[in-house]
C-alpha cells in the first residue's frame, strides 16, 4: 500500500516577508517546492506528494489558540507596522518584525497547517506538510521568535476538534518549541 502525503505550498507565502536582513528567508519554501518538483517527488497527478494549495485561517480558527486582544494587535501592525504599542505584543522592533501584510499572511501560514491536520483527520491522507508550518514560538497573546501564529498548535488543536483525544507533538527543531508548551500546559 502507497502511503499518500499532501504538500500545502502557495507562493502567497513568500508574502510573509519580515526583511532582507532577517534570517527567516521566504524564498527556501519556493526552493523547496522546486527541487521537490524537479527530482519528480512532487507530482499533482497521483506522485508521492500531492501538491496541494493552503486556505487561510478563519480569526474563529484563531481563537482556538490566540487571544482577541492579540488578533487585534496582528491586524494594527497590518494597518500601522511602527505603532509603538505593537512591542507589548511582540511584533516591531527585533526579531518578529511587524510589516504591512502581516495579518494576511501570517493567517495564510497558520491555514496551511490546519488544512494539513484536517486532510490527515479526514483520511484523505496519511501524511501532511505544510512547508511554511513550524512557527512554535508564537504565545497565545503574544509573538516570538519569527513567529505570528502558532501553526504548530493551531494543527494539534484541528486534530483535537477531529476526535483526536490526544495528540503526541515532536519537535525536531533545535531549539524549545516553548510557545506550543505554553499553549497546552495545562490540556491533559
Amino acid at each position: 500500500m502507497s502511503r499518500r502525503a499532501a504538500f500545502l505550498y502557495s507562493d502567497e507565502f513568500l508574502t510573509y516577508d519580515l526583511g532582507e536582513s532577517h534570517p527567516l528567508q521566504q524564498r527556501r519554501l519556493k526552493r523547496t517546492r522546486d527541487l521537490l518538483h524537479a527530482t519528480g517527488v512532487l507530482d499533482s497527478n497521483g506522485g508521492p506528494l500531492i501538491l496541494r494549495e493552503p486556505t487561510s485561517a478563519d480569526p474563529s480558527e484563531l481563537l482556538g489558540v490566540h487571544t482577541q486582544d492579540y488578533l487585534d494587535a496582528v491586524i494594527l501592525a497590518d494597518r500601522d507596522p511602527t505603532n509603538r504599542t505593537l512591542r507589548a505584543f511582540g511584533l516591531g522592533p527585533g526579531d518578529t518584525p511587524a510589516f504591512r501584510g502581516i495579518w494576511p499572511s501570517a493567517r495564510l501560514y497558520a491555514g496551511g497547517t490546519i488544512d494539513a491536520a484536517r486532510l490527515v483527520a479526514s483520511g484523505e491522507f496519511e501524511v501532511a506538510f505544510n512547508v511554511a508550518g513550524g512557527l512554535h514560538h508564537a504565545h497565545s497573546g503574544h509573538a516570538s521568535g519569527f513567529c505570528t501564529f502558532n501553526d504548530l498548535a493551531l494543527g494539534a488543536k484541528t486534530l483535537q476538534d477531529n476526535g483526536f483525544h490526544r495528540v503526541a507533538y515532536i519537535d525536531i527543531d533545535v531549539h524549545h518549541g516553548d510557545g506550543v508548551q505554553s499553549i497546552f500546559w495545562d490540556d491533559p
